[in-house]
């Protein structure tokens, strides 16, 4: 990745070095929080993909932002 923002609490667009071909890509996001909340109810997904551009957002079991102590993504797809 070329760049990582964080929009919002937890709301992470990243920027790729080169575009992929279309916004058909595979996307896998990943961390873990130590939050005290039942872990197996907090989501991590990737949202609005782009050529350019990928959106990470993390929430915790009532679907609000929440604050992961690690964040990660995989990406795999055509380069245009």
């Amino acid at each position: 990745f070329t760049y990582v923002v964080e929009n919002t609490s937890e709301n992470y667009t990243l920027g790729f070095t080169s575009n992929m071909s279309d916004a058909n890509y595979c996307g896998v996001p990943g961390g873990h929080t130590t939050n005290a909340n039942d872990f197996s109810t907090q989501h991590i997904y990737l949202t609005e993909p782009a050529t350019s551009t990928l959106r990470i957002k993390c929430n915790d079991s009532g679907g609000s932002a929440a604050d992961w102590t690690l964040t990660t993504a995989l990406v795999q797809g055509d380069l245009a």
